[in-house]
C-alpha cells in the first residue's frame, strides 16, 4: 500500500502538491502509531484494563475463527 501511494504521488502530482502529499504521507506513517498509543492509553485509563483486554480477546477469537473458516476449502462440497 505504501508503494502504491508513493507511485501515485510521484506519477500524478507535481510541485507543491507533490511535496505536500509526501509530507502528509510521512507524517501519517510515522505519527499514526504514536497517536494510537496515546489514544489507547487514554482509553485504558478511562474504561479500565478488564474491558480493554476482553475486547482484545474477542478480536483475536474473531480473527482466528475467520481464518479457520476461510481455510476450510470449497463451500458446499
Amino acid at each position: 500500500m505504501i508503494a502504491a501511494l508513493n507511485a501515485l504521488i510521484s506519477e500524478e502530482m507535481t510541485g507543491d502538491g507533490r511535496r505536500t502529499a509526501s509530507t502528509m504521507q510521512i507524517l501519517l506513517h510515522s505519527d499514526g502509531p504514536s497517536l494510537g498509543l496515546l489514544a489507547g492509553g487514554a482509553l485504558i485509563g478511562w474504561v479500565g484494563v478488564g474491558p480493554v483486554l476482553a475486547a482484545g480477546l474477542a478480536q483475536m477469537l474473531a480473527a482466528t475463527g475467520g481464518a479457520l473458516w476461510s481455510c476450510e476449502g470449497p463451500r458446499g462440497a
